[in-house]
């Protein structure tokens, strides 16, 4: 089997998550890569699972989004989600999806080298990383969640998580966006028909879904996402309304 390079290669080897916050100076980065990340700055994410229906099979998931300063929240609701969706799958080192993990920034000038490690999921204690971004870690009932702070340095994007279909995106917002950029963005990511109608929902609470059909809901959504003690995301539900 020819060997694997790049993020993928190192984290099949050391079973370790590996982030690239720029993927565009890799000095691999080269041939698929190359075309569709040729004028986008993205980051990459790179995780090594296993599944206990298949025993040590090894599966890679590569992650991209647009580059954003808070990586960590993104990272953390994205393997919430995983465990939400895909719970016979832990990491390949044995360790639960949401348990405290190490993950390797890699510096963006050389795949060779890497920076410390970034912690995500540190048990029940405050994050000195999540912290420095406006947020902390709390634990209710055995179960991490995240809780937003106010935030020192004016970094308060929203974390979407957005369905439709059996499509998911996951992706951010500046903090108070208006109504038009946030429908523009929602069709940009899952290439709506601006001609067609389509309703969207977001999540209060488990099973408690309200309709987001202009600014004032807008507002509502944003609002119950800033001052929730358990949401760490606003999650959307995107419907094509027949006619």
């Amino acid at each position: 089997m020819k060997k694997v390079e790049g993020l993928i290669g190192r984290t099949l080897a050391t079973r370790q998550p590996h982030l690239c916050k720029n993927i565009r100076k890799l000095r691999d980065n080269r041939g698929v890569l190359a075309v569709l990340f040729a004028n986008v700055k993205c980051a990459s994410f790179v995780i090594c699972l296993r599944s206990s229906h298949t025993g040590e099979v090894n599966y890679v998931f590569e992650f991209f989004w647009p580059q954003s300063h808070n990586p960590l929240a993104l990272m953390e609701a994205l393997l919430l989600t995983l465990r939400e969706h895909l719970p016979s799958f832990k990491y390949a080192s044995g360790a639960r999806l949401g348990d405290e993990v190490l993950v390797v920034d890699v510096e963006n000038s050389s795949l060779g080298s890497a920076s410390s490690p970034l912690k995500i999921f540190p048990g029940n204690k405050s994050s000195e990383t999540r912290a420095s971004v406006g947020m902390e870690r709390r634990s209710i009932e055995g179960q991490s969640e995240l809780t937003n702070i106010n935030d020192p340095e004016g970094d308060d994007d929203l974390i979407i998580l957005a369905v439709y279909k059996v499509d998911y995106r996951l992706f951010y917002l500046p903090s108070s966006p208006t109504y038009k950029v946030f429908l523009e963005k929602v069709y940009q990511e899952f290439d709506l028909n601006p001609a067609g109608t389509f309703t969207i929902e977001y999540q209060v609470l488990p099973g408690d879904w309200y309709s987001l059909t202009n600014g004032t809901c807008l507002k509502s959504c944003v609002s119950s996402y800033r001052t929730s003690k358990s949401i760490d995301h606003i999650k959307l539900h995107v419907r094509a309304v027949e006619k």
